[in-house]
């Protein structure tokens, strides 16, 4: 993962615009462009270029906690980086304002640390702060966006990104930042249009934000208007973009909007990882946990899930109801070992779909989710020797929480907690 600026937006590693009533210094531009639901997301995905105003430091003892601070950020040592906030903290009364920034920031290295719960409870103090307003509540809402959004509670994201562009004092750069995340979250919703229409406004605000175009042109891509989504992804690419913006781009130029078994590989998610096919799930319901979810048929007449596991990123697994257990592929099991506690519990054997019997290793995955629908922990199976012709497989036995219809006249799943 890509380190985040000081203060900077969780899931985007964007830095963000503090306001401040004291002396103002402005930091210097360390990112452009960068993503937001999730590196590999999500990274994320992600995710552009916005100013971050510090505090004049009065005393010297406040002033080396943060500068170690963002240097850690900097540097990847997300556990410093927490120490170091901390320290900060310690050293300011209840009131006073910079406690607001502060916890922000500790927000960030929480984020890095995949400790999403403390990186909100942070947020939610800071938009506890007294007075705060502006840019910094602004960028406040759009961080737990980011969060939210990142733990594939897009519900809830749309509604803080949504306030954060309400409360924005002036249209800048910071606000183009928070329309592009806000587009892909609406992607990830299934609402390409109002996706397109947010990053139109995002390019509007900042026309040079490779990260924009290339959302914009997934959303083409997944309306069928290839030749449009062809114009943005190479004019996303020619804006010398980051590595994960320019993946998104290609991606779309060689007909694919998704990644390789998980969903959306960066921070803010290409919109929803989904195939040229222009798949796209619909929540149906309201409040901070959808009802149900329908998932659109391939035109494989396959149907394509989002699992992830503890606070981890979503992956893409076929549902297969008809097979008795889940299936994954070891690369992927390493990566769930990073989201939650794996538990080995023993050898076996598999028949798999051409009917051939190899060895498997079965592990218990604990605090497994289907979107947002929880699975508690499911078993998985893993093949000893690797299978070319084997995808990442969600399997009856892991589904005991839920229903699934399969709606044929509408080419549909339906997925309905119980």
């Amino acid at each position: 993962m890509k380190p985040p600026s000081l203060f900077a937006d969780a899931g985007t590693h964007q830095p963000i615009r503090l306001r401040w009533k004291r002396q103002r210094t402005r930091s210097r531009r360390v990112f452009s462009d960068w993503i937001f639901f999730h590196r590999r997301i999500v990274s994320f995905a992600a995710l552009l270029t916005v100013a971050a105003i510090l505090p004049t430091l009065v005393w010297a003892d406040f002033s080396a906690f943060v500068n170690e601070a963002k240097q850690a950020l900097e540097q990847h040592r997300y556990e410093s980086a927490v120490s170091n906030f901390t320290g900060a903290l310690s050293m300011l009364s209840a009131n006073d304002p910079a406690n607001c920034t502060v916890l922000l920031g500790r927000a960030q290295a929480y984020f890095g640390l995949s400790k999403f719960l403390e990186a909100i409870t942070d947020v939610n103090s800071a938009l506890g702060c007294q007075g705060i307003e502006g840019d910094t509540l602004a960028a406040a809402y759009r961080i737990r966006g980011s969060i939210y959004h990142r733990r594939g509670n897009n519900v809830r994201a749309l509604s803080d990104l949504t306030e954060s562009i309400k409360v924005y004092p002036q249209a800048d750069e910071s606000l183009a930042l928070t329309f592009t995340i806000r587009g892909f979250v609406l992607g990830s919703l299934g609402k390409l249009g109002r996706a397109r229409g947010d990053f139109n406004k995002a390019i509007q605000l900042k026309p040079d934000s490779s990260l924009a175009y290339a959302g914009l042109a997934t959303v083409y891509s997944q309306e069928g208007r290839s030749q449009e989504a062809q114009r943005a992804a190479e004019q996303a690419l020619s804006m010398n973009p980051d590595e994960e913006t320019a993946r998104i781009a290609q991606q779309v130029l060689s007909g694919k909007t998704g990644g390789d078994g998980e969903a959306g590989n960066h921070r803010t998610g290409s919109l929803s990882g989904e195939s040229p096919s222009r798949q796209r799930q619909s929540v149906l319901g309201t409040g901070p946990r959808a009802s149900s979810i329908a998932v659109p048929f391939r035109t494989d007449g396959h149907v394509h899930v989002k699992v992830r596991f503890g606070d981890g990123r979503p992956y893409w697994f076929l549902l297969d109801t008809g097979a008795s257990h889940s299936m994954i592929k070891r690369a992927l099991l390493q990566r769930i070992k990073s989201d939650t506690d794996v538990q080995e519990l023993g050898k076996g054997k598999a028949v798999v779909a051409d009917g051939s019997v190899h060895q498997i290793t079965a592990y218990r995955v604990k605090n497994a989710y289907l979107y947002d629908i929880p699975l508690g922990d499911i078993v998985v199976t893993v093949p000893d020797l690797p299978l070319t012709n084997v995808s990442n497989l969600l399997g009856s036995s892991s589904l005991k929480t839920v229903t699934i219809y399969l709606d044929r006249g509408s080419q549909k799943a339906v997925i309905t907690p119980k």
